[in-house]
């Protein structure tokens, strides 16, 4: 890409925005496309990124709809997916994406997204477009920070991987992420393969270095998925 690029930013909410600052930021892009199916949130967070030298426009869009996406994005290079829930707003973007043969990047941290995203692959295969997804925290940055200790060990025997702390900063949001994301079905990557545990399982007590000693536990997260596609140990 260079830096006539055009680009579409679904959503505009905490992460949404910071995103679109980000973009902002970048000399990859000329163009910013803010769509949102809240017009006041999009225009508002227009106004944040209005000094950034790029051009910025806003687009009402229901990211649940293909067509409404392909309509918005219709002159994009790429499509930056930052709305929720994952689990309905990323399949119809991929295939809107597809549809038009431009790229596609998300930040799912959903398990059941991820395997609605996974079913969809040959369709992203077959447009000859990258979908980069689960790009966000947890999976994304915690992905290479893994691989990245995991190339400082001959071998890998185990990872743990914890994560916790902080409060929900939107209630309805957070109860559904808690359920989706904690007391759903679990999962764990043992003996090559994933396999179910029991809700609220494994519990362990992690020490991090900028806060105090918290308990962790199972959770049906897919950086459990994403990260055995890099690293592999035949006894895991």
């Amino acid at each position: 890409m260079t830096g006539k690029s055009r680009v579409l930013a679904l959503g505009c909410g905490f992460y949404g925005t910071k995103v679109i600052k980000l973009l902002a930021s970048s000399d990859v892009f000329s163009d910013i496309v803010i769509g949102e199916i809240d017009d006041e949130k999009a225009k508002n967070t227009a106004l944040l990124v209005a000094g950034s030298g790029k051009n910025i426009s806003t687009t009402h869009v229901d990211a649940t709809d293909v067509e409404s996406i392909v309509k918005a994005a219709g002159k994009c290079d790429l499509v930056v997916n930052v709305t929720g829930p994952f689990h309905l707003t990323s399949v119809p973007t991929i295939r809107a994406a597809a549809k038009l043969g431009i790229n596609y990047v998300d930040i799912n941290a959903n398990m059941d997204a991820l395997n609605l995203e996974m079913a969809v692959n040959h369709e992203v295969k077959a447009a000859g477009i990258t979908a980069l997804v689960c790009f966000g925290d947890m999976p994304g940055i915690a992905n290479i920070v893994a691989r990245y200790g995991a190339s400082k060990f001959d071998e890998v025997e185990e990872m743990h991987i914890g994560c916790g702390g902080g409060r929900y900063r939107f209630p309805l949001v957070g109860i559904d992420r808690l359920w989706r994301n904690v007391f759903s079905q679990p999962v764990v990557f043992k003996n090559g393969v994933l396999e179910k545990v029991a809700p609220c399982s494994d519990p362990e007590v992690i020490c991090p270095p900028v806060s105090d000693p918290f308990e962790v536990m199972s959770a049906n997260l897919p950086i459990v998925a994403t990260i055995p596609l890099r690293i592999r140990k035949s006894n895991w």
